[in-house]
Parts: C-alpha cells; sequence; structure tokens
C-alpha cells in the first residue's frame, strides 16, 4: 500500500468513521506519509517492521503544519 492509495481510502474512511474527525487534515496526512516511509525503509531491509499505536496511549505525539500561523501554542508548549 502507497501513500497514494491510503490517501484516497482515508477520504472515504473519514466520512465514517467519526473519531478521524477530530483531527486535521494536515495530521491524518504526515501519519501517512511517515507509515508509508517506514515500510518502504522495512522492505528495504533498514528499519525493524511498523508497530501499532494505540491512540489511548501514554506517549501522545501529534504532527501538523502551521499554514498561515494557524496554530496558537501557549506557555511555550
Amino acid at each position: 500500500m502507497s501513500y497514494t492509495s491510503c490517501s484516497k481510502d482515508m477520504t472515504e474512511l473519514k466520512k465514517s468513521i467519526p473519531w478521524l474527525k477530530e483531527v486535521d487534515s494536515t495530521a491524518l496526512q504526515s501519519s501517512l506519509r511517515d507509515l508509508a516511509d517506514s515500510f518502504d525503509r522495512f522492505f528495504k531491509g533498514q528499519n525493524n517492521a511498523p508497530r501499532f499505536k494505540k491512540k489511548c496511549s501514554n506517549y501522545k505525539s501529534y504532527t501538523a503544519k502551521n499554514n498561515n500561523n494557524s496554530i496558537l501554542t501557549t506557555k511555550n508548549k
């Protein structure tokens, strides 16, 4: 599965799965790119297989693009 095919599927899934609507589209695209990169590296023998990360875990991270200063940070966080 490539980034392109997953991105097309994500559009359809976002319509039917409510919690996917909680996240902005750039964050989802970033996650798909990271996943595609992980699998590319795995099949080239550079890394181990990607691991599934739960939505509710102790370690939480979020990646998004700050287009036109659309993201506000408070207290240097």
